[in-house]
């Protein structure tokens, strides 16, 4: 499914900005106004996005960016969900299993995901699509995926990236871009093995884009398949005409995200 993480989005800015939404529309405020893409330099107001919310939708995002802030809720309902996912209930968790994804969808679920594929983030009716037909906003499509120890799983994640992209270059789609974070693509470990030798790099004033050998065969495979990975979903965005976002991660790694980011700039950014 197209998820997001609910704790780490359910934050006190993000409750602030629902409840402003909801202030403005009972004419209790005005929102502030902004630059928005698209603007061509003018001050765009913010209450063309805001009109696209019922006063339904806001009051739901307030309940669960509140409910999200609180972490025992948000593990236990989760827990829940996936032990009535088991089967330990019969089927997918029967009738009480049914309900509780119900629930999560209509609320946890319908505020961070867009849909269960790309073609249900694009559909006329989702309300990304709605931001881009009406205000003509662009916004990213991206399978939220991070963290892994297997190669399998990392090999999944890229396939998924690819096929975002190419799903939504078949479905037309304008004004999009997706996002990963390299630790989707190769271990924790290997990217924190790799900052290390970049940090005596740095000290050492060598090439920084010199190739990273780490004296070891199997860590150097595991570097060159990661780097391969990512070089496969740039290579198909630049083909695409698809902008691809890496976000940035723990400090820990950071310098090996900023190498792999700057290798990709250098081979694609033209």
């Amino acid at each position: 499914m197209w998820r997001a993480s609910v704790r780490r989005l359910g934050s006190a800015a993000s409750v602030g900005a629902i409840r402003r939404r909801w202030a403005w529309k009972r004419g209790l405020g005005s929102p502030a106004t902004a630059r928005l893409d698209g603007a061509e330099g003018k001050e765009a107001d913010h209450r063309g996005p805001y009109a696209l919310w019922t006063t339904g939708e806001i009051l739901r995002g307030i309940a669960v960016l509140e409910a999200a802030q609180w972490r025992g809720l948000s593990d236990g309902v989760l827990a829940l969900h996936e032990k009535l996912r088991g089967g330990s209930y019969g089927g997918r968790g029967g009738l009480l299993g049914r309900a509780v994804e119900a629930g999560l969808r209509r609320t946890v679920y319908s505020h961070f995901c867009g849909g269960d594929t790309v073609a249900d983030c694009l559909a006329p009716h989702a309300l990304p699509a709605r931001y881009q037909a009406e205000l003509g906003m662009g916004f990213v499509l991206d399978y939220s995926t991070e963290s892994g120890e297997s190669e399998a799983h990392f090999e999944e994640v890229a396939r998924r990236k690819l096929d975002t992209i190419l799903s939504a270059r078949q479905l037309g789609a304008e004004r999009l871009m997706t996002a990963l974070k390299p630790t989707g693509l190769g271990r924790y470990d290997t990217l924190a093995k790799a900052s290390d030798l970049l940090r005596q790099r740095s000290a050492q004033n060598s090439s920084y884009l010199d190739t990273l050998s780490f004296g070891d065969q199997a860590l150097d495979e595991e570097w060159a398949r990661l780097q391969r990975r990512l070089d496969r979903i740039c290579a198909q965005g630049k083909e695409a005409g698809f902008p691809v976002l890496i976000d940035a991660e723990y400090y820990a790694i950071q310098p090996a995200v900023e190498y792999l980011s700057f290798c990709m700039q250098s081979k694609y950014n033209s």
